[in-house]
């Protein structure tokens, strides 16, 4: 009867310790296969770039992990390309590993300022505008507005003075450099003071100039001389008048005089001038017509060489064509 009891009370026993021992393995199974499950989290969940710098070539340093990084997944919804440079902005990168994600926030900033360099010298002749950008080297990835500040450079007179350049980008970095200036004097000359034309004639006023503007012509009197915006000189009819050629401030002028073609009559029209020649023997002046005589710029008469009123001027002409232009012989030497 005693061992009746006692193998029962052993089969109960039994009955109780495997159905724990089973759960007990059960539970050391998945203990083991948990404990051997991949696991990671990001060191920093931010990240700060300057503008022009671009994204890790890998993010290895942000990662920890109990396996094999490369079963870590990483995209992003903001990045499209992770090797280009990003725009000033907030991105964000997700990380997975099965049900597990974090995310790497991207800020993109630009706090650098432009970088300004002076190209070359800054020179500019009298009353001439000058294109300062022209003459800078300035880099800045972002938009900026460049501001020139020249009050004190006089554009009218000569020397050297020095401008002021600003510049600051969209998102208010500044730079400021100063710009040494030296403005040049205009020079101006005309090839001739003045001349003498005849009616209907055509000549040109030659004037040379350093500036890039265009020299303007007039005359004092287009009644009796025209000019034109190339310098080209038409005399009309007999009298006298100034061109004058104009740049920059600058002026020169020549004048102009255009001899009556009329002869002037005499007390008789019938009236003959002789000179005693070398030998004592009294010749006409119309002997003397292929002779070469002198006028003077201002004069109505015409000279022999040596004459005292030659002093001032003296212009070599035939007298053929003196008598043609209108002159009469001087009383002094003839």
């Amino acid at each position: 009867m005693r061992n009746d009891r006692g193998k029962h009370y052993g089969e109960i026993k039994k009955e109780i310790i495997l159905p724990i021992l089973g759960i007990f393995v059960i539970v050391c199974i998945i203990g083991v296969i948990l404990w051997n499950r991949q696991d990671f989290h990001l060191i920093k969940d931010t990240l700060t770039l300057e503008y022009g710098e671009t994204l890790p070539n890998q993010f290895d340093d942000f990662i920890e992990t109990n396996g094999d990084i490369e079963n870590i997944e990483y995209s992003s919804q903001d990045i499209d390309d992770f090797e280009e440079v990003l725009d000033v902005g907030d991105y964000t990168i997700d990380f997975q590993l099965g049900n597990k994600k974090e995310t790497l926030y991207i800020s993109v900033e630009d706090t650098t300022s432009p970088r300004l360099q002076l190209r070359e010298e800054v020179t500019a002749l009298q009353n001439h505008t000058i294109d300062y950008e022209e003459c800078l080297s300035i880099q800045d990835l972002s938009e900026y507005e460049t501001t020139i500040i020249d009050d004190d450079v006089n554009y009218n007179t000569p020397g050297k003075y020095v401008a002021k350049a600003i510049v600051k980008d969209e998102y208010q970095n500044q730079s400021t450099i100063d710009i040494p200036v030296t403005i040049e004097e205009v020079t101006l000359k005309a090839s001739n003071a003045s001349m003498t034309l005849k009616p209907n004639e055509t000549q040109t006023l030659k004037v040379t100039t350093n500036s890039h503007h265009a020299i303007t012509y007039a005359s004092s009197n287009p009644d009796v001389v025209t000019v034109d915006e190339a310098g080209h000189i038409s005399a009309l009819k007999a009298g006298t008048a100034t061109i004058s050629a104009s740049v920059d401030g600058h002026t020169q002028t020549c004048h102009i005089t255009v001899p009556s073609t009329q002869k002037k009559s005499t007390t008789s029209s019938h009236h003959t001038t002789h000179h005693s020649s070398t030998n004592g023997t009294t010749q006409s002046s119309n002997n003397y017509v292929g002779e070469t005589v002198y006028i003077t710029k201002t004069g109505e008469k015409y000279h022999r060489d040596g004459c005292r009123y030659l002093r001032r001027s003296q212009i070599a002409i035939s007298l053929s064509d003196t008598k043609n232009r209108g002159y009469t012989a001087c009383s002094v030497c003839f």
